[in-house]
């Protein structure tokens, strides 16, 4: 089995990094926490991991690997961020900023309401309801949501692996080291 220390490596530093922008982010305004705009950047930014974990996987092969070797330490690198990420997740807004909670859930009412006219009012009253009742953070949806983000980064990793592969050219020829005919019908 192939150990991957770098992977975990870089997805410890990604996670620590994502926990202080999101506390610097706090610490400016609570508001930065949930913005979309920000989101959006972090993520965009949590490339660069994932890239140089696989990367840095292909440098160790000699500059050759499928895609399925540079999957597994991209995949890696995230499974460790989304962990951190998470836990972090469900302390700050569980223990210790709760009002991001209700920040949150404001957020998510306001989004319902622009759905009013194609939901229909009973069905948004309902959805608000649900909303107002319940807590975005608690410990199951934290788990439902890093079992999502592994499935995301699953299918974000395996794009960042196909741009990453380099198949070895020679390694065709390697299936025909026993110097056999790869064209005779008598070798099949």
């Amino acid at each position: 089995m192939i150990n991957y220390p770098y992977a975990i490596r870089i997805g410890l530093i990604w996670g620590a990094a994502y926990i202080l922008i999101q506390l610097i982010l706090y610490l400016f305004s609570s508001s930065l926490i949930t913005n979309s705009w920000i989101a959006s950047l972090i993520f965009l930014l949590g490339l660069i991991p994932m890239y140089i974990s696989g990367s840095e996987h292909k440098l160790k092969l000699g500059g050759y690997l499928s895609w399925k070797e540079a999957l597994i330490p991209i995949w890696i690198s995230s499974i460790v961020y989304s962990f951190f990420s998470m836990v972090f997740t469900f302390i700050l807004y569980n223990f210790l900023a709760p009002e991001l909670i209700d920040e949150q859930r404001n957020t998510q009412i306001k989004m319902m309401e622009n759905f009013r006219g194609t939901m229909g009012n009973e069905a948004t009253e309902k959805a608000i309801e649900d909303i107002a009742n319940s807590n975005p953070f608690g410990f199951g949806k934290i788990i439902l949501a890093f079992c999502f983000s592994l499935i995301f980064y699953f299918i974000i990793s395996s794009i960042i692996a196909l741009i990453i592969k380099k198949e070895n050219p020679n390694s065709i020829f390697e299936k025909y080291k026993d110097n056999s005919d790869p064209f005779d019908a008598t070798n099949s």
